[in-house]
């Protein structure tokens, strides 16, 4: 399997998605040009943006059941392609961090906070280390980057900042004590 062609872009005209479908059941799937040509006829409206929203019950509707699932699944990879391509290392390495702290801290919190709410501990005795601003700091730090590496282009990536900027605000809460 070749790789998938760069999905059209969001704004570009029907004629512009038949000729990607055409390129994708070639260099994919290896259908021939004519059926190629065939089943990509068969969006006859729609600009990039509906290919990229289109469900897989909707291309399997227009383009069959087969065409249909191997277009569904082409745009998706096409579209972590497109979301990944162009990032620097440390972009994709502050998003793994902010990722990892972010699950790390949430640990934090359940180990902290859960054994009192579960009356498994005294509540005098809480887990200590588990109130550590260093978690807090490490997680605002990492989701701050990440945010800002990526230049905050999706809903992840701002919420990410304002994750970064509250965990910032109970770090140094927690250095007050």
């Amino acid at each position: 399997m070749s790789s998938t062609p760069l999905l059209p872009a969001p704004s570009a005209p029907s004629s512009t998605v038949r000729t990607y479908i055409t390129q994708t059941l070639i260099t994919t799937h290896s259908v021939p040009l004519v059926l190629a040509e065939h089943l990509a006829e068969k969006w006859d409206i729609g600009r990039g943006y509906e290919l990229r929203q289109a469900s897989r019950d909707h291309l399997q509707r227009v383009f069959g059941d087969n065409a249909g699932l191997c277009l569904y699944h082409a745009v998706r990879e096409a579209k972590s392609v497109a979301a990944s391509r162009g990032l620097s290392r440390l972009q994709v390495w502050s998003g793994y961090a902010a990722d990892t702290t972010g699950l790390l801290l949430a640990g934090v919190v359940i180990l902290r906070f859960m054994p009192n709410v579960l009356g498994l501990r005294d509540r005098r005795d809480p887990i200590m280390w588990a109130a550590n601003p260093g978690w807090w700091f490490a997680f605002g730090t990492c989701a701050v980057n990440s945010a800002y590496q990526r230049g905050i282009p999706s809903t992840k990536d701002g919420l990410l900042l304002v994750g970064g900027c509250l965990a910032f605000l109970v770090g140094i809460e927690l250095v007050k004590r």
